[in-house]
């Protein structure tokens, strides 16, 4: 909004990471927290938490051998995501080095610049080069970005989208065409900041809510009345 509001263009990249929970390093993870002041018992508690997970695969009666998790943080618990921001906060310091806008909740990462319109050939340069870093980053730490999944949005008013001819983005080895739409943390973002898919699909949303209650209403027991 504040692009558009100064006559600019917005310029988004959306990374989508492959299993991103379930390959944090340890290690890694225990000297992050150790660099970021925990020390001593909170430390030795947190190495406790995270040493000697095992799990197994069930089918029906059967199980697997247990396995000793040598990387990955638990899901669904509320450390989880604070654990994985701990893990990936030098990712900041890296985009902050390279002028990058960025916005992260837990393993949901977006990058982007603001740009003029005459200016989309560097800022698409400006993003593939970071981008390019940002993989190498995730590489040493044991991270991986699902290059297919990770979407682009350019948003603009109608009035400059006319104006700006954006190409693909080159992430990894694909070509990543403009999407009219993304969806980011439960967001659905399109290319000029309408809203408009946003609000359909909370209408249909509530709606369906709506028509599922009216049924349970329909068919729940009537009460006895009091003689």
């Amino acid at each position: 909004m504040v692009a558009l509001g100064g006559q600019k263009a917005c310029l988004m990249v959306l990374l989508d990471l492959s299993a991103a929970f379930d390959t944090v390093d340890h290690r890694q993870l225990l000297s992050t927290l150790s660099d970021l002041g925990v020390k001593s018992s909170a430390l030795k508690w947190m190495t406790s938490y995270l040493s000697d997970r095992q799990q197994i695969v069930c089918l029906g009666k059967d199980s697997s051998d247990p396995q000793t998790l040598e990387c990955g943080v638990p899901q669904g618990l509320v450390l989880g995501p604070v654990l994985f921001t701990v893990y990936t906060s030098s990712l900041g310091q890296l985009l902050r080095s390279q002028d990058m806008d960025y916005h992260f909740y837990a393993d949901d990462s977006s990058l982007y610049l603001m740009f003029h319109p005459n200016d989309i050939s560097i800022t698409v340069h400006r993003l593939e080069k970071c981008i390019a870093s940002v993989r190498q980053w995730m590489s040493h730490k044991c991270l991986k970005m699902n290059d297919s999944k990770t979407e682009v949005l350019l948003i603009s008013s109608k009035h400059l989208a006319r104006k700006i001819e954006c190409p693909s983005i080159i992430i990894g080895d694909h070509q990543v065409e403009p999407s009219d739409m993304a969806k980011s943390i439960g967001v659905i973002m399109d290319k000029h900041a309408s809203m408009e898919d946003h609000i359909t699909s909370v209408v249909g949303l509530l709606s369906t809510i709506s028509t599922t209650s009216e049924g349970y209403e329909n068919t729940s027991p009537e009460k006895p009345q009091s003689s």
